[in-house]
């Protein structure tokens, strides 16, 4: 059941998701596309693009996700309806912005706080932007589209992330992204008292679960969480 629907405290993260699907309506009504070319270039059904500009039926994150890595629009834009309609082209090289302390933002490697296949972010050739907030050391920056960890993280927030080399030890108060061979998610974690072989998944408002750590590929500790503006 998609935590989107399963109560009505989630009436605003319905509403964001509407605002969604008009920006994308307005998108692809400024760019000239039909909706059978959009629906051909996503891999998707155009009865199904059709519903989900109608409102008959609500938009999956694979929707969202698939909208943004194969269109040339400003995640941020489509999920907050702030900044510009079109990605901006990165000129620099990667090595400049570092060397002035800023670091790679993955705008299509949307993170959910909930659970929702990505792309691993070794298979992406380069990041969409560089981003650097003062006082913040963080080694990548994502956008984040579930809604598990309302109200601390929401839908639209972007999160720095910080590589732990050891995981052994996690802190139940701090807050992590998990990536596991399927799965990218962000969710506090706990020691379980009695197995070594699972650390408990735990957030604001969805059940906790296992997370086998032979599956686990990496953990990050997230180290900022909000709005971009």
């Amino acid at each position: 059941m998609s935590c989107a629907l399963s109560h009505r405290k989630y009436k605003n993260y319905n509403s964001n998701i509407m605002d969604t699907i008009d920006r994308i309506k307005k998108y692809i009504s400024e760019k000239g596309i039909s909706e059978n070319d959009f629906a051909s270039k996503l891999g998707i059904l155009q009865r199904s693009v059709n519903y989900y500009l109608k409102r008959t039926q609500k938009p999956s994150f694979e929707f969202i996700e698939k909208t943004i890595s194969v269109f040339n629009v400003n995640p941020n834009w489509l999920l907050t309806g702030e900044g510009e309609m079109e990605k901006s082209e990165i000129k620099a090289d990667y090595s400049d912005f570092r060397k002035n302390g800023y670091t790679p933002y993955y705008s299509e490697l949307l993170v959910s706080a909930g659970d929702y296949d990505l792309a691993a972010i070794e298979q992406k050739e380069e990041p969409s932007s560089y981003l650097k907030i003062p006082g913040v050391v963080a080694n990548y920056w994502f956008p984040i589209i579930g809604c598990s960890m309302e109200p601390k993280i929401f839908p639209g927030d972007t999160i720095g992330a910080v590589l732990m080399e050891k995981w052994d030890r996690v802190e139940p108060d701090k807050t992590y992204l998990v990536i596991t061979r399927d799965q990218r998610m962000v969710k506090h974690l706990v020691v379980d008292e009695e197995s070594t072989d699972f650390l408990w998944a735990v957030s604001e408002n969805y059940p906790k679960f296992k997370v086998y750590k032979d599956e686990i590929l990496r953990i990050f500790r997230v180290v900022w969480a909000g709005r971009l503006v």
